[in-house]
């Protein structure tokens, strides 16, 4: 269709499009932010309202701008994992290689508890209820 020229259709008298119609459909629990405030506008003015939101966006409005990623960031994101679970299995190499090599730590003092002391707390847990 030509750009001011009216639409024919096979069958039909020629027409002018002069709106265009949407229709959008909420889902409860998913969008009930948009629901209550529709709710909220009279009836008569919500079709404004919408457009003055639309509007919004085509003027850059960020508080109506939708801020979901964009697909190339999201591809940019998706390429740092792939190199970073490429990269894993040399990093994990490197690091047991530097652990092999520095060879057995010395070991910690455990500190030892007397039989007698032990036998006491054992006593005051027999006392305690749970």
């Amino acid at each position: 269709m030509l750009p001011g020229k009216p639409e024919v259709l096979p069958g039909k008298p020629a027409r002018r499009r002069n709106r265009v119609s949407i229709t959008l459909h909420f889902t409860p629990g998913v969008d009930d932010d948009l629901i209550a405030m529709l709710e909220q506008i009279p009836t008569g003015r919500r079709m404004s309202v919408v457009k003055k939101a639309l509007r919004g966006i085509l003027g850059g409005n960020p508080a109506l701008v939708d801020e979901s990623p964009s697909m190339t960031e999201i591809n940019g994101k998706l390429d740092w994992l792939q190199n970073a679970l490429t990269d894993l299995p040399g990093y994990l190499e490197r690091v047991i290689g530097q652990v092999a090599r520095s060879g057995p730590s010395e070991p910690q003092a455990v500190e030892t508890v007397a039989p007698d002391v032990l036998a006491e707390r054992a006593a005051k847990l027999k006392q305690r209820k749970w």
